[in-house]
């Protein structure tokens, strides 16, 4: 890459012990985070990767060395780490050692501010010229770092939950099973004892994390694994996770996958059910369907950048209370400030409790325009401007379908990946066209 940045689209990630995830730059960030931020004690959690252990004792390190005093949690869900740290006066903050959906390999932290919510960008970019103009001159010396030990944090997050979902037992008795998948990771957890509180015969798959497993071939990543399991266990919902439970995707009765667009739509029908008139906050990769319904309710849509906290910038700029993203991540503003998978699933359930209906009932009202998304892996970064078959496939594109198409290119945030994404009506055509490019494009990267 022909320049370094420490901070992607959600905080910092990569491998594991290589730039931007080496002790140097995690010592050093946490140092001069303290100096953007009043901390005094701040709550660390993690999602169950092997890496973790040594990324915490670098943070305490840093924590301790600046004053601060670090509470390790343990393993749970990022929303749940927000809302523990946004629910209490004692903490003035939170760090997530997370690479949420990525593979065991990765890993990443995110920096948490009172209310639970992430850095800003013109934080991050403060922090981050500090670190690299010191990084070259600093020796990282290893010590045996760690601080306080306090697993029991997570009842308050459990406690929050079930305060504010009361599904009736009578209602849910005669549903059957519900398949949870937690990927291996963070919700692992929690999920068992909060979807069987609210009245749910769960049946959890992929809930044993090894350090090495969190996302391999399993939860949201993996929608189908997942949906397989309905239909042999005849199950009326299933419900999977990402590693760290900010992201949900959920599948019918049938077998059926509903996406995050698919999500957002019956949510938003819901919520415009009962009066909300307020904007829908989507992205640029949100389905074009869902922009069309959202627009034939009267409700505005607005597409963000990828990456939840831009999502989340929308939504308090716009006064929404509903946003999210395709991948699953979505907010819900009257319960939380972050993408919170598990609050997700239990409003979706609890609409399907209040109607009476079933899942693929409320799923088939919207048709997704098909969708297809290349990720390349790369080297270098080429300006996009200067790469001649990427405007000619945008024109090709764009002539095919006389402007009734979306293709969206970008580099990845958070991996090293250009992500080629085209919608259009006609998925036969659109790949086509893409296989006269896709090989061009990766001699070049």
């Amino acid at each position: 890459m022909s320049e370094k940045h420490i901070f992607g689209t959600d905080g910092i990630r990569g491998l594991a012990g290589e730039f931007p995830l080496t002790k140097e730059i995690i010592y050093l960030t946490t140092k001069h985070l303290s100096e953007y931020m009043k901390l005094k004690k701040v709550l660390i959690a993690d999602d169950s990767r092997e890496s973790s252990s040594w990324i915490k004792t670098v943070l305490f390190n840093g924590l301790n060395d600046s004053g601060i005093e670090g509470i390790d949690i343990g393993t749970i869900p990022t929303p749940a780490l927000a809302k523990i740290v946004a629910l209490s006066d004692e903490y003035d903050g939170g760090i997530m050692i997370s690479a949420s959906h990525n593979p065991a390999e990765f890993n990443g932290i995110k920096f948490l501010n009172s209310k639970g919510m992430k850095l800003m960008d013109n934080i991050e970019l403060e922090i981050e010229k500090k670190v690299l103009k010191e990084i070259d001159n600093f020796i990282y010396r290893e010590k045996t770092g760690s601080g306080k030990k306090d697993y029991n944090q997570k009842e308050i997050y459990i406690n929050f939950i079930l305060s504010k979902f009361d599904i009736n037992r009578e209602k849910t008795k005669n549903r059957g099973k519900i398949i949870i998948d937690c990927s291996n990771g963070a919700t692992a957890s929690i999920a068992e004892e909060v979807f069987s509180a609210v009245g749910y015969d769960t049946d959890m798959i992929n809930c044993n994390p090894t350090g090495f497993n969190i996302n391999k071939g399993c939860g949201s990543l993996y929608p189908e694994k997942i949906a397989k399991s309905v239909i042999e266990n005849n199950a009326f919902a299933g419900i999977a996770f990402d590693g760290d439970g900010d992201r949900v995707i959920m599948v019918d009765e049938k077998g059926n996958i509903l996406d995050g667009d698919i999500l957002l739509y019956i949510l938003l029908k819901h919520y415009h059910e009962n009066g909300y008139n307020l904007p829908l906050v989507g992205t640029v990769m949100s389905n074009l369907a869902l922009e069309k319904r959202a627009k034939e309710m009267g409700v505005s849509f607005i597409r963000a950048s990828v990456g939840d906290k831009y999502v989340w910038e929308q939504m308090i700029k716009t006064d929404s209370l509903i946003g999210g993203e395709t991948s699953g991540h979505i907010i819900l503003r009257d319960y939380h400030t972050t993408g919170d998978g598990i609050i997700v699933a239990l409003k979706i359930l609890e609409i399907l409790e209040n109607s009476g209906s079933t899942l693929s009932n409320i799923g088939k009202e919207l048709n997704l325009y098909p969708q297809i998304l290349e990720n390349i892996k790369i080297k270098r970064k080429i300006p996009l401007d200067n790469f001649k078959e990427i405007k000619e496939l945008e024109e090709e594109i764009k002539d095919t379908f006389n402007g009734e198409a979306r293709t969206i290119i970008r580099y990845s945030g958070t991996e090293p990946l250009l992500r080629i994404m085209v919608e259009a009506n006609d998925r036969d055509k659109i790949r086509n066209i893409l296989n006269k490019y896709i090989k061009k494009i990766k001699e070049h990267l």
